[in-house]
């Protein structure tokens, strides 16, 4: 039943039309296509007017195009800051700087910091189907450390800073940073979290000794608090730097190291913590053994494809604003039709309520693109 080329076809065709959008909910799809198909009167053997989970199994078969997916988790601000005219306004400025100063692909450099637990989470293993309680070892801790990395389009990395929890100096005793990441700067800071001082830290002792004679060269970072300060600036500038800042809320597409480098290091990072786990019954991920896990998983993961491809799907380098897919912009646009939905929907009363339309000045505290270049 439902068998032929052509229903799926059809099926297939009315759901993305009548959803505007590039998936839908197993629930409504079921629900969906039994209301299509008794409308359109398709022969079928569903129970109730309703297909199941069997029906939808083979029907996926037959069109290669269809499978469940995970979405990823993405915040409504986020949602919203990704758009079009951000994007547009972003790239117009980064082109011209990079136009303006000649720069290539070993001059652009990108950082960010990525967050990693000593309780990681259990790699998928393979198992008898059907087994209950399959469980994986972790930490008896949840000790959190910031990692900071930095890379250029070439694929060329800086050395990492980590940051650990503490309050002196005395912190780093307790880690085996011999068996961490080479030349890794480790620091510490009362939360393990990147601090302002921190910043000017890392540019000074990880940033600057690595990237080469030749000037001017790029920054980018996200705009985040703890890169913007006048410390940190006015040493790019002496350095002839160009620090540019990415627009708020927008780094999960338009940052190289989100994009392709901390996924695959998040992964290889659970499963070198698994396989530790697994090869020694009588260890656990501890202060000491940590820093080896670090190292193995960066080896993995931080390649140099990994990086190049990361500037290439942001349109960082090569230059390109259509490297962003319409897919991406398909959050804000859904955010945008709601909120107009939702001004369409207004009662008069709630009109009366609402602010009067009165002409405002803009202002450029509301230009969500911040570009700090440093003079040379």
């Amino acid at each position: 039943y439902l068998c032929t080329l052509e229903s799926v076809k059809f099926i297939v065709a009315h759901l993305y039309s009548s959803y505007k959008r590039a998936y839908v909910f197993p629930c409504l799809f079921f629900l969906f296509t039994g209301i299509l198909v008794k409308k359109k009167n398709i022969a079928n053997r569903f129970k109730n007017g309703i297909p199941g989970e069997d029906w939808f199994t083979s029907f996926k078969k037959r069109n290669q195009n269809l499978s469940i997916v995970k979405p990823q988790p993405l915040s409504g601000t986020r949602a919203k800051a990704l758009n079009r005219a951000t994007t547009e306004k972003h790239f117009a400025s980064y082109s011209a700087i990079v136009e303006e100063n000649n720069l290539t692909a070993t001059k652009i450099w990108n950082a960010d910091e990525k967050k990693f637990s000593l309780e990681h989470k259990p790699a998928a293993v393979v198992a008898r189907k059907g087994a209950r309680n399959v469980t994986g070892r972790t930490s008896s801790s949840k000790e959190t450390i910031t990692v900071l990395f930095c890379g250029n389009a070439a694929g060329t990395y800086t050395k990492p800073m980590i940051i650990v929890k503490g309050k002196t100096h005395r912190s780093l005793n307790s880690w085996g940073v011999e068996d961490g990441p080479t030349d890794a700067v480790w620091t510490y800071s009362t939360n393990a979290y990147m601090e302002k001082l921190l910043g000017l830290q890392w540019f000074e002792t990880c940033f600057l000794p690595c990237i080469g004679p030749d000037r001017p060269q790029m920054l980018v970072l996200d705009s985040h608090a703890s890169h913007e300060i006048v410390e940190l600036l006015d040493k790019a500038s002496e350095e002839n730097i160009l620090v540019y800042a990415l627009p708020s809320h927008t780094t999960h597409a338009l940052q190289p190291m989100d994009k392709s480098v901390f996924s695959p290091t998040e992964t290889a990072y659970n499963q070198v913590c698994s396989e530790y786990l697994v090869n020694n019954p009588s260890n656990d991920i501890n202060h000491k053994t940590w820093p080896g896990c670090l190292k193995e998983a960066i080896t993995l993961s931080a390649t140099k494809e990994n990086l190049v491809a990361g500037f290439a799907k942001t349109g960082l380098w090569p230059v390109n604003k259509d490297a962003i897919l319409p897919s991406e912009y398909a959050p804000a646009c859904e955010e945008s039709a709601n909120e107009n939905n939702d001004q369409a929907n207004l009662t008069p009363a709630d009109s009366e309520d609402a602010t009067p339309n009165v002409p405002v000045q803009a202002s450029d505290s509301n230009d969500t693109t911040q570009n700090v270049p440093v003079p040379g």
